[in-house]
């Protein structure tokens, strides 16, 4: 919203409370002529008694050559006091619009580009990193992840190996067990098809292997956390620096947008109401008015 000042505002020319003053004189004269327009009547009233005394009432008016006149003054009146109360409404207004106007249409209105705000530096996840290694190490990835997995799934106490190691510890103990009583009785009779030893070798490489895919897994996640963990510090600075930089970019253009904001409606404030030609001499009739009724 460019503020365009009209030309008939400028630095020489009588002020607004000039204008307002003389403005309200022109109203009084206005009303006056008005009111003896209003009270024209062109006849004369009398009225006779019954001892045949007349007594005059009403005198008719008959300086009708004066109608035009008083109507042209009136207009005149009117025309002054059209144009200084719009040049102050005006003035008024441009001081709203300075009053009005928003830093950002500021910048706008004076090529200035208004500070964007930052967006948040984005930070990688999990996922992203995965999505960004290269065939051969994602390959790994999952890899490690489906045979760390599917080993413990095996291995941990409650897994088919593990359970099936200690059903071999237990009849290991308790070869033969009776279940049932009397007649119907049975004797349960269990004979290992591997050692003990034997099995617990087999099972402890499972273990081994399980914390070497484990570990390799593990390092591989410790690594992008850290990663993460690293890439969120460094946007965390980043965009702190870029905050505080829009901050104080916004401050600086604030405290200029309200310098201009003052100066400018001082500006409009000094500015004076130029009077066209032609309205030189109501100003001069109406002035003298003023004075006259001062002394």
């Amino acid at each position: 919203m460019k503020i365009i000042i009209p030309e008939f505002l400028a630095t020489n020319g009588i002020t607004s409370t000039s204008a307002n003053h003389l403005a309200n004189i022109a109203k009084e004269r206005i009303q006056d002529l008005e009111a003896e327009l209003a009270n024209i009547e062109l006849f004369s009233t009398t009225v006779e008694l019954i001892n045949g005394e007349q007594k005059t009432l009403r005198t008719g008016y008959d300086q009708i050559g004066r109608i035009r006149t008083l109507i042209e003054v009136i207009a005149r009146m009117y025309s002054f006091n059209a144009w200084v109360r719009e040049a102050i409404r005006v003035k008024q207004e441009l001081m709203d619009q300075v009053s009005d106007m928003t830093v950002t249409e500021y910048c706008k209105d004076n090529g200035i580009d208004y500070p964007t705000f930052p967006e948040a530096t984005e930070v990688p996840t999990q996922a992203s990193l995965l999505n960004a290694m290269p065939i051969k190490e994602r390959n790994e990835y999952f890899t490690l992840e489906a045979y760390a997995a599917t080993y413990g799934k095996h291995i941990h106490r409650d897994g088919d190996v593990s359970q099936a190691r200690q059903r071999l510890m237990q009849v290991t103990k308790e070869p033969a067990v009776l279940k049932g009583q009397g007649s119907d009785a049975i004797i349960y009779n269990y004979a290992a098809t591997v050692t003990t030893g034997d099995m617990d070798r087999v099972f402890f490489d499972l273990q081994s292997r399980y914390r070497d895919y484990e570990a390799r897994l593990n390092a591989i996640k410790a690594e992008m956390a850290d990663t993460i963990k690293r890439k969120t510090i460094e946007a965390k600075n980043r965009d702190t620096q870029l905050q505080e930089q829009y901050n104080a970019d916004v401050q600086r253009l604030n405290t200029e947008f309200a310098k201009y904001q003052v100066e400018t409606r001082n500006a409009i404030g000094k500015l004076k109401i130029v009077l066209p030609d032609k309205l030189r001499p109501i100003y001069d009739e109406l002035n003298a008015l003023g004075k006259s009724s001062q002394d």
